[in-house]
């Protein structure tokens, strides 16, 4: 299914949050925009809107329903199809209470217009063509940005930097098709096979080129999604204090008594723009206590789903039976050895690890003083950067749905590879790279469903 007709009402929302604030901005889109402003907006040197509105302009004055003053606004005005949805669009600048949004948003639909749904504005500029699908979901990765990375490449995404990658892939194999369609129609009437070298290299070029945009673009996306950290290790070795040293405050309580945390607390941080979350955990240990055993059970599940592990060791301590049998519970997982409490007299060094350690990366620090922690900020980088440099200076990545329809066309790519190689008719090489072409089609919107759609734009908040 391609792109669906977009409804001709007008729509309006507020797109700030919702709560008493200096100011809230009220969005309006559609045909009969200027209508509605023109309605409910008197202009304080009294000029009404019509034609003599430049577009792009703002004006000062108050919005008036049914003889009653609702509030003193700032009206812009920006004209089809120069605006965010391509449609006749206004924002009223309202004050920020609650009772003055409610009553200026009332008006709006008084007189024509009605509630958005959510993502609608950047559904309608997508709709309409203003951007494309990539770009559209670039908007709410603009919005939860957490780092001034995510933040970068989600703009870099909004400027159309993944949309080039996919038209220029788009455009290689239509190339291709155009020749293959030549093919079929010359050996039909010559019956004649042509060589297909030169398409055989072609094919494998691209193949090739899309392998690396999955792996880095599925690589960067750590900068928009973000990376789990446990913090694990046996009670009272200092991962609260460690967990309070990376957020740079107070967030866990720190305690001699063991099993202090008896559940798992969860902290964000920026290292170098990657936002990581940070989570202590219940210490590993036998207990008896009911509500302990269901706090260490969190943790190994924790352990289980998190990308990279802090184990942290007491190296004032010799190593007991529990630390080894943590060690081998984790030795599988991506982690570092964490030797804590080194302004203390060291009992343990990297020689003590079992043989299933001893290669890991290791870091030594103190959680008290700080010493250490740059060193544990480049060690958790390191096994992040580990394998994919090249996302470094990357410019996009790849959302779960884009790297879905990326894999799926790659699919289509080698199975055609394939039947070059074992010389099948070539109208059913020709049908495996149109399946291609509309796996693409899926990432840039050009062809998708409504379902799809709905469920990206059901992500957005109502006014964006």
């Amino acid at each position: 299914m391609g792109k669906n007709i977009m409804k001709t009402d007008t729509i309006c929302a507020l797109s700030t949050p919702y709560g008493i604030s200096g100011i809230g901005i009220i969005r309006i889109s559609g045909p009969l925009t200027l209508k509605i402003v023109n309605e409910i907006f008197v202009p304080a040197r009294k000029r009404k809107i019509g034609k003599l509105w430049k577009t792009h302009t703002v004006r000062y004055g108050f919005i008036i329903n049914n003889g009653t003053t609702l509030d003193e606004v700032l009206v812009t005005i920006m004209k089809a199809p120069a605006s965010y949805t391509r449609e006749d669009m206004a924002e009223i600048g309202c004050h920020g209470g609650l009772a003055a949004i409610k009553e200026v948003l009332h008006a709006c639909m008084e007189k024509g217009a009605r509630l958005a749904e959510p993502g609608e504005f950047t559904k309608r500029a997508f709709i309409n063509g203003r951007i494309d699908l990539t770009q559209a979901e670039s908007v709410i990765d603009i919005i939860g940005a957490t780092t001034e990375k995510s933040l970068e490449l989600s703009l870099s995404q909004l400027a159309g930097s993944l949309s080039k990658k996919i038209n220029t892939l788009r455009n290689r194999l239509l190339e291709l098709l155009t020749l293959l369609d030549y093919q079929i129609d010359f050996s039909e009437e010559h019956g004649q096979q042509l060589d297909n070298t030169n398409l055989i290299e072609d094919l494998a070029a691209i193949v090739f080129d899309i392998k690396q945009i999955i792996k880095t673009g599925q690589s960067a996306r750590i900068f928009t999604e973000g990376v789990r950290i446990v913090i694990a290790g046996k009670p009272n070795v200092g991962k609260s204090s460690l967990l309070n040293l990376l957020v740079a405050e107070d967030k866990a309580i720190v305690s001699e008594i063991p099993g202090t945390t008896r559940d798992a607390i969860e902290a964000v941080i920026n290292i170098q723009g990657i936002p990581f979350t940070i989570i202590d955990t219940a210490g590993l240990r036998k207990v008896s206590s009911g509500i302990e055993k269901m706090g260490i059970e969190k943790t190994k599940k924790w352990i289980e789903k998190s990308e990279i592990v802090l184990m942290l060791l007491d190296a004032s301590s010799e190593l007991d039976a529990l630390d080894y049998q943590i060690l081998q519970g984790i030795k599988n997982k991506n982690h570092i050895i964490v030797f804590n409490k080194c302004d203390l007299p060291r009992k343990i060094a990297k020689d003590n690890l079992p043989d299933c350690c001893k290669q890991s990366i290791s870091v030594t620090i103190s959680a008290l003083t700080g010493k250490g922690l740059s060193e544990l900020h480049s060690a958790i980088l390191e096994k992040v950067y580990s394998g994919s440099a090249q996302i470094k200076n990357v410019d996009f990545f790849l959302n779960v749905r884009q790297q879905y329809s990326l894999e799926q066309c790659l699919k289509f790519l080698e199975e055609s590879l394939d039947l070059l190689g074992k010389n099948i008719t070539i109208d059913i090489i020709a049908e495996d790279i149109h399946q291609a072409i509309m796996r693409l089609d899926e990432i840039s919107g050009r062809y998708v469903s409504e379902e799809i759609l709905n469920k990206i734009f059901s992500r957005f908040c109502v006014g964006k």
